[in-house]
């Protein structure tokens, strides 16, 4: 399925104000909804139901295969694309919840959409358990009668995403993949996703753990070097 298709680029509008995030720049929970996070809540039928087929989603699943296994409907509710992602939102399975489909894009001459996030959020805040790419993300304990809980995991995370934003700071316009690994490290994957736009080529380092990617446009000697804006941080708290 192509990048650039019209399809992808659905903008993301909710006027429900049960679902408006009050919390945004601090990361706080609103009292109530905790429970509501927990990896052993209840949830609504059609959430629970799609929760439990998660773990059946496979690392390289296409969003054909994952549809399949989940049977959403046909037609999403908003969405975002770049050249560093595409993502697919549903507002509409269950009051206060939304699901997200997150596809990394990959390819020259045609560009596949490679599977990284499968989650549910209320009001802003992520569901547990949701589904990565690299496996199922706060699961319950099995066999102890408690929780992973949330909190821990969400606090992980956000000091991992600070240590990204500070990593990513020292990332300057000019620099090539070697100099941007020396700081960061290897990427998430074994080689850097490519990607031709009309005459630009350019590859995109992802970093998910620390909530950044890099995206290189190879100049005119053949060298792959970070651009004015091309370093991209996700929310420290989603």
């Amino acid at each position: 399925m192509g990048l650039l298709s019209p399809e992808f680029a659905k903008p993301i509008m909710d006027t429900d104000p049960s679902r408006s995030n009050s919390y945004p720049s601090l990361g706080l929970v609103p009292e109530g909804l905790l429970s509501t996070l927990q990896p052993n809540a209840e949830h609504p039928a059609e959430i629970a139901r799609i929760m439990k087929l998660l773990p059946q989603i496979p690392a390289t699943a296409s969003f054909d295969k994952i549809n399949e296994i989940l049977g959403l409907p046909k037609e999403w509710d908003g969405g975002s694309v770049s050249a560093t992602h595409c993502t697919m939102v549903w507002r509409n399975l269950a009051p206060g919840y939304d699901f997200t489909l997150n596809f990394s894009p990959e390819g020259n001459d045609e560009v596949m959409l490679v599977f990284t996030e499968a989650s549910f959020s209320a009001q802003g805040h992520t569901v547990y358990p949701y589904r990565s790419w690299k496996g199922m993300v706060g699961e319950a304990q099995k066999g102890t009668g408690s929780d992973a809980s949330p909190i821990w995991e969400q606090a992980s995370k956000v000091a991992l995403r600070l240590k990204g934003g500070l990593l990513g700071s020292l990332i300057q316009e000019g620099m090539t993949k070697d100099e941007v690994e020396s700081i960061l490290g290897k990427g998430d994957k074994p080689f850097p996703t490519g990607c031709v736009a009309g005459s630009i080529v350019f590859i995109s380092l992802s970093y998910h753990d620390l909530g950044l990617s890099v995206s290189l446009t190879c100049d005119e000697t053949g060298v792959y070097r970070v651009g004015r804006q091309d370093v991209c941080f996700r929310p420290l708290f989603d």
